[in-house]
């Protein structure tokens, strides 16, 4: 994952700022913690968990903030 994540980050397309390390702990973080409380029988369906997952690490939870005006 780390690995990837570099290889993102060598060609342009993943953020520079980012630890590749960290953000892979966070992947796994993300992954690994699924099935303590993904319920095949609840309201979610596995891919639109993944869905969420692959927003939320791609571009993140947040909207942008807004751009100062001075």
């Amino acid at each position: 994952m780390r690995s990837t994540i570099a290889e993102l980050q060598a060609a342009g397309v993943g953020k520079n700022d980012l630890n590749s390390t960290i953000a892979a702990f966070a992947v796994i973080g993300m992954r690994s913690s699924t099935p303590y409380w993904f319920s095949h029988d609840g309201p979610e369906m596995i891919s639109e968990v993944g869905n969420h997952f692959a927003l939320i690490f791609c571009h993140g939870a947040l909207e942008e903030p807004p751009a100062d005006k001075d």
